[in-house]
Order: C-alpha cells, then structure tokens, then sequence
C-alpha cells in the first residue's frame, strides 16, 4: 500500500494577478508571462528547498504501519476505492511516519497532504522576479546583474520549510 504525500493550494499564482502587478492590459505576451510564472516557481521551490508541487511523494508503508517521509504533512487521511473513510492522527519516529489507528479502519490508500504555508511571501516573491524578467528581457549590462533580488530572497527565506 502507499502513501501519496499533496500539497493544497500553495501555487494561487495567477495569469490574472500577475499581468495587473506588471501593468500588463493585453494579451500578447502571455506566453513569456507564463514562462516568467513557471520559471518563479522552480527557482522559489530550489531557494526554499522545499516542494511546491502537487504530488511529492509516494512511499511503501512497512509491517509496523509506518511510512518513511521526507516532509512533515498537516492531514493524513484514508481512502478505500477512492472514496474517504476518515482522517486520522499520526506522529514520528525519526524520518517515519506513523498512523494511530483504532484496528477497525478499512482503507486501500493514505493520502497526506501539506497544507497553510506562508504562500503569500512566496507569492509577493514570484511576482518580484517575475516582473524584474518581464522588465529586463535582454540582461544588457553584466555589472548590475543579479540572479535573485534582496526582497524576492527575504521573501523566500520568510517561508518556513517544512522539510525534516
């Protein structure tokens, strides 16, 4: 049996939101705009060393029920057939996992789930070098470059990881 480890609603990046904070009216760079948001995403997902994504994990669960995990989830809850049976408590031991179960559960999949980080730091960071892209297309003078701003990196750092 495994364990499928989300994330829930950490990227509320939008188009829309975006294009207001680079005073964008019309549709013709929504392509590069796009690109500009997915580059934010995976450059904020390496500075905080951390996963923004949707599914980051599955893991094999072992003879004492435990599952070995590389993130701290919020929730864990069962499933059988893909409907839910309930959520349930769980604790760690070291890097593990470990249900609290009654014994009466039925269930053929766990899933946990990541949920509350700061993302509106993280988000307020995106924009930031989003804007910065959209603005300095062509990196012309070497002199001034520089990977990440000061803000979009305090922003980052703000968010605290929930990495082990």
């Amino acid at each position: 049996m495994k364990m499928i480890l989300e994330t829930k609603g950490l990227d509320t990046l939008s188009l829309a939101l975006t294009k207001q904070h680079i005073v964008v009216q019309h549709n013709l760079d929504d392509d590069i705009i796009q690109h500009y948001m997915d580059m934010s995403f995976d450059t904020a997902e390496k500075y905080i060393n951390d996963t923004l994504t949707d599914e980051v994990y599955t893991s094999d669960v072992d003879e004492f029920n435990t599952y070995q995990v590389k993130y701290k989830p919020n929730t864990v809850e069962l499933y059988n057939l893909g409907v839910l049976v309930k959520e349930v408590d769980f604790n760690y031991t070291g890097m593990n996992l470990c249900l609290v179960l009654d014994g009466t559960e039925i269930y053929d999949e766990v899933k946990a789930y990541i949920v509350g980080k700061d993302s509106t730091s993280i988000k307020q960071g995106r924009l930031l070098m989003i804007g910065t892209s959209y603005k300095t297309r062509e990196n012309e003078d070497f002199s001034n470059m520089k990977a990440t701003s000061m803000a979009t990196e305090f922003l980052f750092t703000m968010n605290e990881s929930s990495v082990l």
